[in-house]
């Protein structure tokens, strides 16, 4: 089948994390697939993490300079043209192809806003088939399309994949002993809010926070706490040896209101099984409380953490409802429900 994808792709994104575990998986499985993503010059996100396959065609812009190649979509002849994060793309210009891609390809847009779009460019295409993570996204879809459009698929996770903490630490040169906490991405400042019950517990465990950020954190006084900081945006084979490496990744990310939202971050790593713990907000609602540490204020992020370290057997559990969770949510599984979509208007 001849698969393309309009989407962010190897970018710090979330849209290209679900993309790209969809696109690759197509790829893997003989499908003629073709990615068209942002221009390095005006991309969505804040960095390239990876080197480009040579089925990705970089050929538009991001909506605000509302630059478009037809070329490359048009000439693939597409059986199946899906787009992620249509918001973020030049929609007026795509909306001029839009109507040659229908002759040959069945349309599907997945959707990433956290709410109905209030820009009526929006609103111009005639979808096949409309995609939403879970019931929470259908709820808001169904006030402007028709319910029999909209198709639930989940946000794909990365395979599982665990690896070994020594050797991880010795390849990031990470001191082989005590304990390491992840904090990783941007947002920063939201992020660190967790920092004084860190110092705390530092009086009693040997605590390292490790920080992987391109942002900078700003002034850090360590006060008994060891904190690293290391300056990249990692591909995803580093960002796993960092999760390897430490005991927990650190999630202290969302406000507890009624927008629509998924943990990208969570869905990329938790195939890696490493703890992790977040709180308890919007961002991971729909995750199961046994595959990840929920904790709403600070004591609570506390005696979890603590737990972490001192109970072996939760772990354990936490691992294995992790890893069955993964499997439920693979590439394989999410990749193959969006090509039934394509069957399903051929017959």
């Amino acid at each position: 089948m001849k698969v393309g994808m309009m989407t962010a792709w190897n970018e710090d994104a979330g849209p290209a994390i679900c993309a790209e575990l969809i696109g690759r998986q197509w790829v893997k499985e003989g499908h003629r697939a073709r990615i068209f993503s942002y221009t390095l010059s005006d991309f969505h996100g804040r960095a390239i993490v990876a080197k480009d396959e040579d089925y990705v065609h970089r050929c538009f812009s991001t909506a605000a300079k509302r630059y478009l190649d037809p070329g490359p979509i048009l000439e693939s002849k597409l059986d199946l043209f899906v787009v992620q994060d249509l918001g973020m793309l030049p929609m007026d210009e795509l909306a001029k192809i839009f109507p040659l891609i229908k002759r040959s390809a069945k349309t599907v847009n997945v959707i990433h806003g956290s709410g109905l779009s209030s820009n009526p460019s929006f609103y111009q295409f005639d979808w096949d088939r409309i995609v939403c993570f879970d019931e929470r996204y259908k709820r808001f879809l169904t006030k402007v399309y028709p319910s029999e459009l909209i198709e639930v698929i989940p946000h794909p996770l990365q395979p599982w994949m665990p690896g070994d903490k020594g050797e991880a630490r010795k390849r990031l040169n990470l001191p082989p002993d005590g304990y390491i906490l992840l904090v990783f991405g941007q947002a920063l400042d939201e992020k660190l809010r967790m920092l004084g019950s860190l110092r705390e517990l530092s009086k009693k465990h040997n605590i390292l926070l490790l920080i992987v950020s391109l942002q900078e954190p700003g002034p850090l006084k360590e006060n008994g706490l060891g904190i690293e900081v290391r300056k990249e945006s990692p591909d995803l084979e580093k960002l796993y040896d960092y999760l390897y490496a430490v005991d927990a990744l650190i999630m202290n990310k969302g406000i507890r209101e009624e927008k629509v939202v998924v943990s990208t971050t969570a869905y990329q790593c938790l195939g890696s099984g490493c703890p992790i713990l977040a709180y308890d907000s919007n961002l991971v609602e729909t995750i199961p409380n046994d595959v990840i540490i929920k904790y709403r204020n600070f004591e609570e992020f506390e005696e979890n953490l603590v737990s972490l370290f001192e109970d072996e057997e939760r772990v354990k559990r936490l691992n294995q409802a992790q890893e069955d969770y993964v499997r439920e949510n693979s590439p394989d599984r999410i990749a193959k429900a969006y090509l039934e979509l394509f069957k399903e208007e051929r017959e």
